[in-house]
């Protein structure tokens, strides 16, 4: 495991759809952003750790009904980087979510549509926070991706540009260029023998 990690926030508009109810809110992301080290003899293996929470407000909409509810997310998600003596690529990041809501207040016409909604949303509030858990690791793993996409892209732009592509023009790129990790360390091996070297 590398040192440290850095902390994040972020702040993002939800609308979403749950079975058959129109949601919109407002998600409030807190996390810490972490690297591992993952075994692997072939090549550089790093995991990019995300671990946080998400609360959020919302109001749902349905058939006249307006049901305010709050909820708390637990977030998990993990993106695969990989480098060896070709470059970086990395794997499409997975996350794992936990949704938990809570219904604040359901307003309706009548107190008689108001009961009814809230022994539907008792009934179907399992199923709506699998759903929501669902759409939540959908939205990190997108978001993940595409933060990290921006950021492997300009370091595998240096390596190209500035190092591989430039050293296999005037062929002196190293003979042997062997990236490992263990679950503690990064090893680079390098071999260059020049012409009239031994």
């Amino acid at each position: 495991s590398l040192n440290g990690g850095s902390e994040v926030e972020d702040t993002m508009d939800i609308r979403d759809v749950i079975l058959g109810t129109s949601i919109e809110g407002v998600a409030e992301t807190k996390g810490m952003i972490s690297l591992a080290t993952i075994p692997s003899d072939q090549r550089v293996s790093i995991d990019i750790q995300l671990k946080g929470e998400t609360t959020s407000k919302n109001v749902g909409y349905n058939r006249g009904v307006v049901i305010h509810n709050h909820g708390v997310t637990q977030i998990n998600a993990t993106k695969r980087v990989y480098f060896d003596s070709k470059g970086i690529n990395s794997d499409p990041a997975e996350a794992k979510c936990t949704t938990d809501s809570t219904i604040d207040s359901i307003q309706a016409k009548s107190q008689m549509v108001q009961r009814m909604a809230w022994k539907r949303v008792g009934k179907t509030q399992g199923r709506a926070n699998s759903i929501a858990s669902r759409h939540a690791e959908s939205r990190v793993e997108e978001s993940v991706d595409e933060q990290a996409a921006e950021m492997l892209s300009e370091v595998s732009d240096v390596y190209q540009e500035q190092f591989r592509k430039p050293l296999i023009r005037r062929d002196g790129f190293p003979e042997t260029l062997v990236a490992q990790t263990s679950d503690t360390e990064l090893v680079l091996q390098v071999k260059q023998i020049g012409r009239f070297q031994v």
